[in-house]
């Protein structure tokens, strides 16, 4: 997955997009559902301070009212046969929007095509949520090309492949002493689980929540700091009994203030009989941990499966659904 972080979607796409494509651009709305709406979440919380523009992520069929054709509205489904997705496509092509199509395939694929949109075409994945870091690659080159982000975030991207690419061997099956992941799922496996995040990692607490909830059959909740202490907090005093798992995902870049603020509610919480695991992420750069936590997720889940003697791969109470809708 680290290496879908290095595709060249600059140099793939049907037509360049260039300086001239940002020209008149006044927001940005990202669409998707489930695993394809995961690029936008985290290239939102990534490049935060440096977006030049609004930046939405809307999950569902409808667009904000603003939208026109002085917006860029990036679709993104990985079958391209999401029907939430499409009724957006349509929406935004009602709204005279410039659009923008991430997809591998699908009904949405060939009205992009037919209709003369820019189309960046994802690898082939068994679920779409193990797409996020292609899709990633691709939103990001885009806004790049067309300058609605600041700095070279390609680049960004590929050393944080490198990364990856070493700090995944400590997980692997192979691995059992000092395996972040094995160890996270035996406290996790066969318990609801609740996710906190800091604010730099607040789009991987989601991914965490998906994570375990597809891959290990569990149920799963997330929150993210400061939010959490004006309402949650509350929350912890009943019932008396605490029978989850809890796990905060921490940043090392967080300021003085927020670390402070996760300390004591940590302790807060803890006299009220509910003990998280706090882990701070591995990096050398904010980009860097968010992909780490991404990663980190995605074994963590993988091994609670085992432990749970579930399937990952399969998710048959969504086809089941998806069946009983048509």
């Amino acid at each position: 997955m680290a290496d879908h972080l290095r595709l060249p979607y600059g140099e793939d796409m049907r037509h360049a997009l260039t300086k001239e494509d940002g020209e008149g651009i006044y927001n940005i709305v990202f669409c998707g559902m489930g695993g394809s709406a995961l690029p936008g979440n985290i290239l939102k919380n990534w490049l935060f301070t440096r977006l030049t523009l609004p930046l939405e992520v809307c999950r569902g069929s409808k667009m904000p009212g603003y939208v026109n054709e002085h917006s860029l509205v990036i679709i993104s489904s990985y079958s391209g046969d999401t029907a939430e997705t499409l009724q957006a496509y349509e929406e935004a092509k009602k709204n005279n929007a410039q659009i923008l199509v991430i997809t591998q395939g699908g009904k949405l694929l060939e009205q992009a095509n037919n209709d003369n949109y820019t189309v960046l075409e994802l690898p082939q994945c068994d679920q779409p949520r193990f797409a996020i870091f292609a899709g990633l690659r691709a939103v990001a080159c885009a806004l790049e090309n067309m300058q609605l982000v600041t700095t070279d975030v390609a680049r960004e991207l590929e050393d944080a492949a490198d990364f990856l690419n070493t700090a995944k061997l400590r997980l692997s099956p192979d691995i059992d002493e000092d395996n972040a992941a094995k160890k996270l799922a035996e406290k996790l496996a066969g318990k609801p689980v609740i996710i906190y995040a800091s604010p730099l990692l607040a789009s991987t607490a989601y991914i965490w929540k998906i994570s375990l909830n597809e891959d290990s059959k569990q149920m799963a909740w997330y929150n993210t700091y400061s939010e959490l202490d004006h309402n949650e907090l509350e929350g912890w005093r009943i019932p008396s009994h605490k029978e989850f798992g809890g796990l905060q995902l921490v940043s090392q870049f967080e300021d003085k203030t927020m670390l402070k603020r996760i300390q004591v509610t940590t302790k807060l919480i803890k006299e009220q009989g509910m003990i998280f695991a706090t882990l701070q992420m591995a990096g050398t750069t904010p980009l860097q941990e968010l992909l780490y936590a991404v990663v980190l997720a995605g074994y963590t889940a993988g091994y609670c499966a085992l432990l749970n003697n579930v399937d990952p791969e399969k998710v048959p109470q969504v086809q089941k659904l998806k069946a009983e809708l048509k």
